[in-house]
């Protein structure tokens, strides 16, 4: 390997020879007429491999990386842009990444002298300092002899300019195994002939049809398929964050952020280079022994299994088997779908903290069904790999969606949910009696159990006698439990104003008309300690259109906690007590309720008919 240097005048002065090293070319060199700017991408094959450095700010070097590496040459960042240093580094190695103002030589041939050598020697010395290990454990490199073996070549540099001309060679190593450029093609170092340039040429030309690997490039397929390294799912460290917006699945990968949209990530994409998601291991236990690797489709690794179509992975820390916890971890992909021209899933792949997951509950299955079609959940049937043709992962609930965007997506999953059962309430919401007077559906949605109502048939009285007088009103009881999920669509979707204990039961509120109203009953203890979770329903009431008219937190409950001083414990005990009930405000707050509920009927019911919303007027599509 050789190098010389040629200094340049003018800014816009152009060049056209051919020297350097093939492994760092830019695609416009092959063809004459380039700029100072080929130094840029250069450089950005050495510092996408820094970028995995853990004391390099990723999200500043990736920014870094991303303007350097274009192929619009006027895009491209100039060497004064980046003449400060190149991402937010630790002292230590902030000392051993070159200014870009070194940048400003086109490395050719020449003599070195002593003087230079010395000063090259100590440059990569310093330069490679923290990756010694690295080197040394995983290459075989022996960095002192190999610092020797760069210096004792022929070269002319400049002294100030010696950095920047070592830097570049020594990293050669390196990236033939982290692959770090989109574009691949080693060769021996002396390889610098015309023919190899032609064949780079004819790559370079193709080049807008996206990064890709030469398809006769057999040597280097065999190498990336061999480098491939597969890292876990799961990252203990952010194992007790994962709540505060962290997640340790695929920890090492950033999501896409889109206005009013859920975070989520797609392969193969820009942010991907190109890659696909490939996933090894079916632990059901331990997600710390579940991995993933990113693979170019030209290279996957001899056993993989390469899997057709759209693949939805999910990975959240919510259970699949609870309605409320389900609805809130596949949301995300029906706003996605809706994004992008309904696109529905060839399979899902679950994962709960890591663990992979081979089913989800039977209701949340009929909602997918009823907004995707047939619901594959795959179980994978070894360690593999399993490597996805496309596949969009979810780590995340539909926190960063819009309140728009989660009205949509509510929407659609109650239209298609009614669809899918057959029923078609044209006209709901606009009902009224032979006196004028407006239809009020009022559901007492019972559970058994923990937190139901330890005298279900003196609430039920209650409530069935605040109905009666109300002109128009019409009450109904339903034993949760013993429905079908069609029978809850059916019976939701003729329900105005439901009263209910909390848990998951309550989800199916998603099937009433938007505005419809909720009344929600806690046992003894949950307002003090049951934290936010306890306002699950409040949340899904406003995400959906409804109206949360309160709740009822029993306090007459005489069972005291044993455990005074210790919250979780006392949380434990009381958390699957019954819930009391008193006449006089249970009474009172039915006929505030039901007198909100008339009035606003009434007001749909004076509008012109061109005013009148229409509930049901939302098609059952994207």
């Amino acid at each position: 390997m050789h190098i010389r240097c040629r200094f340049y005048s003018p800014a816009d002065q152009t060049l056209s020879g051919l020297a350097g090293s093939p492994a760092y070319a830019v695609p416009e060199v092959p063809l004459g007429n380039y700029s100072e700017k080929v130094d840029i991408w250069s450089a950005n094959v050495s510092s996408d491999m820094l970028c995995w450095d853990r004391r390099v700010n990723i999200e500043s070097c990736t920014r870094s990386v991303a303007r350097m590496l274009t192929r619009d040459v006027s895009a491209r960042i100039t060497t004064d842009e980046r003449s400060l240093h190149l991402w937010d580094v630790t002292p230590l190695t902030e000392r051993r990444i070159f200014s870009f103002r070194a940048l400003h030589v086109n490395c050719l041939s020449g003599p070195l002298q002593s003087r230079e050598l010395n000063s090259s020697q100590k440059a990569i010395k310093e330069a490679t300092g923290f990756h010694h290990f690295y080197f040394k454990t995983k290459l075989g490199m022996d960095v002192e002899k190999t610092t020797k073996t760069f210096t004792k070549k022929k070269s002319s540099c400049h002294s100030n300019k010696i950095i920047t001309c070592v830097f570049l060679l020594l990293l050669i190593p390196i990236l033939v195994h982290l692959q770090a450029s989109p574009f691949y093609f080693f060769s021996s170092p002396t390889a610098t002939s015309r023919a190899f340039f032609n064949k780079w040429k004819g790559i370079a030309l193709d080049a807008s049809a996206g990064p890709s690997i030469p398809k006769n490039s057999d040597g280097l397929i065999s190498k990336l398929r061999e480098s491939v390294t597969f890292l876990p799912l799961k990252d203990l460290r952010f194992a007790e964050t994962a709540m505060e917006g962290n997640t340790w699945f695929m920890s090492s990968l950033n999501d896409t952020h889109e206005a009013n949209e859920a975070e989520y990530l797609y392969f193969p994409s820009q942010m991907s280079k190109g890659r696909l998601l490939c996933i090894k291991g079916r632990h059901a236990t331990d997600g710390t022994k579940n991995s993933y690797a990113l693979v170019w489709p030209e290279a996957l690794p001899d056993s993989a299994m390469l899997m057709k179509g759209l693949t939805f992975v999910s990975d959240t820390f919510y259970d699949y088997g609870n309605l409320w916890h389900g609805l809130t971890g596949m949301a995300p992909f029906v706003g996605w779908s809706m994004k992008n021209k309904c696109l529905n899933p060839t399979r899902w792949v679950l994962f709960h903290w890591g663990e992979l997951r081979s089913k989800m509950g039977s209701w949340l299955q009929h909602l997918m069904q009823a907004n995707f079609g047939d619901v594959k959940i795959e179980g994978f049937g070894g360690d593999g790999p399993y490597c996805f043709e496309k596949a969009v992962v979810m780590r995340h609930n539909e926190g960063s969606m819009g309140k728009e965007r989660k009205l949509q997506v509510f929407d659609l999953l109650r239209c298609n949910a009614r669809r899918f059962c057959g029923i078609s309430p044209e006209g709901k919401g606009q009902e009224t009696n032979e006196r004028g007077e407006p239809i009020i559906r009022l559901t007492l949605l019972m559970r058994t159990g923990s937190r139901s109502f330890k005298n279900a048939s003196a609430v039920t009285d209650i409530f069935a006698r605040e109905c009666a007088k109300v002109e128009g009103c019409t009450f109904k009881v339903a034993q949760s439990e013993n429905l079908s999920f069609c029978d809850q669509v059916r019976v939701m979707t003729y329900t105005d104003v439901v009263a209910s204990p909390h848990g998951a039961q309550l989800t199916n509120m998603l099937f009433m008309d938007r505005n419809s109203s909720v009344m929600e009953f806690f046992p003894k203890g949950w307002l003090e300690l049951a934290g936010v979770g306890q306002y699950a329903h409040h949340w899904m009431a406003d995400q959906s259109g409804m109206n949360h008219r309160g709740a009822w937190w029993d306090p007459l409950d005489k069972k005291e906690c044993p455990f005074p001083q210790q919250d979780l414990d006392c949380f434990n005990f009381y958390k699957n007590g019954k819930v009391g009930h008193n006449e006089t405000h249970f009474a009172e707050w039915a006929r505030i309720v039901l007198d909100q509920v008339r009035i606003s009927k009434m007001q749909i019911a004076t509008r012109s008919p061109t005013n009148k919303p229409q509930p049901n007027s939302i098609a059952c599509k994207c």
